[in-house]
């Protein structure tokens, strides 16, 4: 990030929260600053001050940072959130004064999860349907007849699409006017209430007493974090599965927002991420990956595998593993997300041993991906779950084992796996 000079009249901080999806969202808006995935206008000043674990942005005014955050977050949707579909619409130029097709769009599949619930919806401005317009209409909808997926929509109230489709995504930053405390950062700034489209974890839960749940009082959120929120999927592992209606997120803790950074600077160019657009940015795609633990077994074998081949890879392998990490499970049904599962483990280093102590762990991946029992176009992972469960608890394998040659049959590599592992548990 170049460097600026600025006449600083109007400051604002965010301080290390302690909620670890608003940390990280913290960390991605001061790394798309710094690294130009944002783009700040001159008079904006991005600092991440490691010593007083804070995030410093300087303006020249409170509007100026407002609108500077406004952008950020429209830059962020139309570049990494939204993809244009291979259906199509027609709407109305006004400057062409005739119709033309555009593609619709849709979130991509991990923000489209966490984010596409209450009121966010596809928009687009409309006009009214003169007699002018209707012969216009008529004639694009015959040159286009033959082309299924190309839709020309007249509204209840008689009116066009008058412009390309855009989500009603409502993040209105301010920092100016009447406040209230925020519930994340504790400090005394305007907000606005949590809600799905600004606050994946707001879901009534009985089982995350870290994360807030809408039945209790009326939690705030300030515009600051409210951002950091809707940048913190840029910051986390995930995989989708079952059709994207599951979700696994993985998420390393840290003591600062320092450590944070330092994870995110060194760790993710190392083991090559994959864009939001994927069904996961660490994870092969296809095994159906559908419980907790089958999916954290899955991660870290992953994680350690693409370690191992980096330069400095004992020391790479001995930060990642040396952290806790914070892992959900959360499924969804239509615009209902739901967070089923948490883990909380704090011996990955464990798991790299083991994995470690394999002669050959791509063979081990190889063989843990096809522990899925096919009935049918259903497929059953629950015994490789529970075998999962068994490696991260270090208990004994044979009897699920056993089960798994039963109901799947022969599963190349699986016997000797079994007999390494009790080996190694000594």
């Amino acid at each position: 990030m170049k460097e600026r000079v600025i006449k600083q009249q109007a400051t604002v901080e965010l301080p290390r929260t302690g909620d670890r999806w608003i940390d990280c969202g913290i960390i991605g808006l001061f790394n798309m600053t710094k690294h130009g995935i944002l783009e700040a206008p001159s008079s904006i000043d991005v600092r991440l001050q490691k010593e007083q674990d804070k995030l410093v942005i300087s303006g020249g005014s409170y509007n100026a940072i407002e609108g500077f955050l406004k952008d950020a977050f429209e830059q962020v949707k139309s570049n990494l959130y939204v993809e244009q579909t291979t259906n199509k619409v027609g709407v109305f130029n006004e400057e062409k004064d005739d119709f033309q097709v555009v593609p619709k769009i849709n979130l991509v599949g991990v923000v489209g999860f966490l984010f596409s619930g209450g009121d966010l919806k596809v928009k687009y401005r409309k006009k009214p349907l003169t007699e002018k317009l209707r012969k216009k209409l008529k004639k694009s909808k015959e040159l286009y007849s033959e082309q299924r997926k190309i839709e020309f929509k007249v509204d209840e109230k008689n009116r066009v699409y008058a412009s390309s489709p855009h989500y009603n995504w409502p993040y209105k930053p301010r920092l100016e006017g009447e406040a209230t405390t925020c519930s994340f950062c504790r400090r005394t700034a305007p907000c606005a209430d949590l809600h799905s489209n600004n606050y994946p974890f707001a879901v009534a839960t009985e089982h995350f007493r870290n994360f807030f749940s809408n039945l209790r009082l009326e939690p705030k959120i300030c515009s600051l974090c409210e951002l950091a929120s809707l940048l913190a999927v840029n910051c986390i592992f995930f995989n989708l599965s079952d059709g994207r209606r599951r979700l696994f997120l993985g998420i390393p803790d840290a003591q600062s927002l320092k450590e944070l950074y330092r994870f995110w600077r060194d760790i993710p160019p190392r083991v090559a991420l994959k864009p939001l657009n994927q069904s996961s940015n660490i994870l092969d795609e296809g095994y159906r990956y559908r419980h907790l633990n089958e999916s954290i077994l899955a991660f870290s074998l992953e994680l350690y595998l693409k370690l191992r081949k980096v330069k400095e890879c004992d020391k790479m392998l001995a930060e990642t593993s040396s952290k806790a990490w914070h892992f959900y499970l959360a499924s969804k049904d239509g615009k209902t997300v739901s967070f089923e599962e948490y883990a909380h483990l704090t011996d990955l280093h464990k798991l790299f041993r083991l994995f470690s102590s394999l002669e050959t762990p791509e063979e081990f991946k190889e063989m843990f991906q096809n522990l899925g029992i096919q009935q049918g176009k259903q497929w059953r992972t629950e015994f490789r779950d529970r075998m999962a469960q068994r490696i991260i608890k270090n208990a004994p394998l044979n009897e699920v084992a056993e089960r798994i040659l039963w109901e799947k049959g022969y599963v190349k590599g699986l016997t000797a796996f079994v007999e390494q592992y009790n080996i190694w548990r000594g």
